[in-house]
């Protein structure tokens, strides 16, 4: 049977304290703290530019994954670095975001029967799908905040988690721009393409309540 190496990394004292464990010039185990995040002390590596880039990720990931636990995600439900799957939250909003604020620019830009402000008179319910009597497709206007201006406001706030998360988990903010450019591509490649596709007046009444849906759906990827 092979002998555990008594100088592996991740080693721990015996009150659980994490040492260094490389071997000293004696050729006991090195006992000092490994430097933040890093698996040996700076006398053993732990302060070379390779370490301290290993040890900065690592310090990412852990952090990460406690952003993830804190929004309510299983950080190891998926096979993903939890930095990663925050980056993909990050990016699935700013398409939803970018989505409904192309919606409220529309319909702010429109104009409503008697002079009425679109933004507070307009769609504040949809009903859509298949009840007891049968399908559904019911709108409901009002004088109230208008819904996109509503689910756009959520969107925002949510964005604005889990960008915060990410930044404070260690992902840099040029990290975060990219999937903001990413996101608007995105979004200008469907608006194009619908465009393209000349819909029909009832079809184009459910696109704004469909995508959503199926943005806000992506999130289920790191659910």
């Amino acid at each position: 049977m092979t002998e555990p190496d008594p100088y592996t990394p991740g080693q721990t004292a015996e009150n659980g304290r994490p040492i260094c464990g490389a071997k000293k010039k004696d050729g006991n185990p090195c006992g000092a703290s490994p430097a933040k995040g890093a698996t040996r002390c700076r006398r053993h590596g732990g302060n070379t530019p390779q370490a301290k880039g290993k040890a900065k990720a690592r310090v990412t990931t852990e952090k990460a994954g406690r952003a993830l636990r804190n929004l309510g995600y299983d950080s190891e439900a998926e096979n993903i670095n939890p930095a990663e799957a925050l980056l993909r939250l990050v990016s699935d909003k700013y398409r939803e975001v970018a989505w409904l604020r192309m919606q409220v620019d529309h319909i702010q830009a429109g104009n409503n029967p008697g002079g009425t402000t679109p933004l507070v008179w307009g769609v504040t319910g949809h009903e859509f799908g298949v009840g007891p009597d049968g399908p559904i497709d019911k709108t409901t206007e009002s004088s109230d905040l208008n819904i996109y201006v509503r689910w756009l406001h959520t969107a925002e706030d949510q964005l604005a988690r889990y960008a915060s998360a990410a930044l404070k988990a260690g992902v840099e903010q040029r990290q975060l721009d990219i999937r903001e450019a990413e996101a608007l591509i995105f979004v200008g490649a469907i608006n194009s393409i619908l465009t393209a596709l000349q819909l029909t007046t009832e079809q184009q009444q459910l696109v704004p309540t469909i995508v959503p849906q199926a943005l806000r759906a992506l999130e289920g990827r790191t659910a």
